[in-house]
């Protein structure tokens, strides 16, 4: 019976261990699952003053109605002290090239910023160059490869360079809709600069091994003074595809719509830069993706019924394993205990009729007594 209960004791024993290997396996299968991704695609929509564009590949923009504006050095005049003139929608230390529908061709390597302070016109700072892979131009480099003006009210061409501006009318801008982009981008300018972002969002989703559908593994929102940008692993600047547009004239900045381009192996960071805190690398950890994933859930939902039925299953084996060797024992205590109990009542039988018959054999030998008196006498 002992050895009995011993092998149901380690039959309970066992059932945790089980369940634990489960567990483990499934945990390491969920991790190698989640931890790597395909690709990633990274969008950002957002209400700015300021976006910084850098441009990969020739892009051209058709404006309606714009004004260029070049930097002046002040005459004698002015330096006395007389007022400039002001040619609107030039300011009062520029001189103003021309206006009228504008043509505007930025080619690959070329960058500029773009802003609107308030609910005013937006500007285009032909600002200075940037870096590229050695050997391709830059904007006012000798080889042409400065932006493009060309002016349809003068015939002009003319090669644009960092004391340069156009000026677009809010409204002249709903005519075409949008001003597309292509290549890195800054959105926003580091507070207390007034070209700050005003709003936004971010948002990146990712498809998993094996499946077509993608998640959203991680959002969040942007705030007043935020910047953004996406770079790669190495944490330099990545090419998007977006556009900035107009919504609401009457509201201060304009809107920004920025998707990555897709690098393998989703190799992906935002760049969050925030007053007061270190710039942030976001990218979704593992556990993120699959939160994410319905069928993880649901996965995760049957792995914990099972595990609970399994140790319900081992709570009720050990249970019923304790109750049976607590009836061995008993069965056993009552088994000895009656065997006990017995050869005392046989011991007792066999005295009582050891007692009886030594009463009967006194009887008969005091009633032959008595006879053998009774004949002698």
């Amino acid at each position: 019976m002992a050895r009995k209960y011993s092998s149901g004791w380690l039959g309970s024993l066992q059932l945790p261990v089980v369940v634990l290997a489960i567990v483990i396996i499934a945990l390491v299968s969920i991790f190698f699952y989640y931890d790597s991704v395909p690709e990633r695609t990274i969008s950002i929509r957002a209400r700015t003053q300021q976006i910084t564009a850098h441009f990969a590949a020739r892009t051209d923009w058709l404006l309606p109605h714009a004004a260029l504006c070049e930097a002046r050095l002040p005459s004698r005049s002015t330096r006395d002290g007389a007022s400039a003139v002001v040619d609107a929608p030039c300011g009062n230390t520029e001189r103003k090239l021309g206006e009228g529908q504008l043509s505007l061709t930025w080619p690959s390597g070329a960058r500029g910023v773009m802003r609107r302070l308030g609910t005013g016109p937006i500007e285009i700072l032909l600002s200075s160059p940037m870096s590229v892979e050695p050997g391709e131009a830059t904007i006012g480099d000798a080889s042409g490869s400065a932006p493009t003006i060309s002016l349809q009210t003068t015939q002009q061409r003319i090669a644009g360079h960092e004391r340069q501006r156009i000026v677009i009318r809010e409204d002249a801008l709903a005519m075409i809709g949008s001003l597309r982009l292509a290549g890195p981008v800054v959105i926003g300018d580091q507070a207390p600069s007034p070209d700050i972002l005003v709003e936004g969002h971010y948002e990146i989703r990712e498809p998993l091994r094996w499946r077509g559908d993608k998640l959203t593994t991680d959002s969040g929102a942007l705030v007043l003074g935020d910047t953004v940008s996406i770079v790669d692993r190495e944490r330099r600047p990545i090419p998007v595809s977006g556009f900035l547009t107009i919504v609401d004239r009457e509201v201060s900045g304009f809107d920004v719509v920025a998707v990555d381009a897709k690098l393998e192996g989703g190799d992906e960071q935002l760049k969050l830069a925030r007053v007061g805190y270190q710039d942030a690398y976001l990218t979704p950890h593992w556990t993120e993706r699959a939160v994410a994933d319905k069928a993880f859930v649901v996965l995760a939902a049957v792995i914990a019924a099972i595990s609970a039925a399994f140790s319900i299953a081992g709570e009720t084996i050990s249970i019923a394993t304790q109750a049976k060797a607590r009836r061995v024992k008993i069965v056993s205590r009552a088994a000895s205990e009656g065997i006990l109990r017995q050869g005392q009542s046989e011991t007792r039988k066999a005295e009582a009729e050891v007692s009886w018959h030594e009463s009967a054999a006194g009887t008969r030998a005091r009633r032959d007594a008595e006879l053998l008196r009774r004949f002698v006498g």
